[in-house]
């Protein structure tokens, strides 16, 4: 199995946005750093720890550092993927991380594969764009190494 590092220690940011998309499988592999995954349009089967769970255009979901994943039946599957650091979840402050909604996709979801993966968000199609087009300024941000741009 795959170990993808993300974030080298000699790393320029600790966020990185990629796009992935039209490639029927990806094998199970683990990484450094935690993944928020939007669907941005199609279908595939999320494939966590050898079980497979559907995923749909909409749905937002988290993998943790070190958990084994991939996707299969993935040919219509088109992605934004945004990995970081855990340093970038600690740096978002208590209000933010004691939201109900934080707490369900950033901690309980990673953790509770075996419920299916139940507590993934599901974006209707108004909130999907937007959530895709603030997917595209963090790349920019990134990219153009603008004032943010490292958290």
């Amino acid at each position: 199995m795959a170990k993808i590092s993300y974030f080298p220690p000699d790393r320029a940011s600790d966020i990185l946005v990629m796009h992935h998309g039209g490639i029927p499988q990806y094998e199970e592999h683990v990484h450094d750093g935690i993944e928020l995954i939007i669907a941005a349009r199609g279908n595939a089967d999320h494939i966590v720890n050898g079980r497979a769970y559907p995923v749909r255009q909409g749905d937002v979901y988290v993998i943790n550092p070190g958990t084994r994943h991939g996707t299969g039946n993935a040919a219509t599957l088109e992605e934004c993927l945004i990995a970081y650091t855990p340093d970038v979840l600690r740096s978002l402050g208590a209000p933010v991380r004691t939201m109900s909604a934080f707490h369900t996709l950033f901690d309980l979801a990673p953790r509770t594969p075996e419920a299916g993966y139940a507590c993934r968000l599901h974006l209707g199609r108004t909130d999907l764009l937007s959530a895709l087009r603030r997917c595209g300024r963090i790349e920019e941000e990134v990219t153009a190494r603008t004032d943010g741009w490292r958290t």
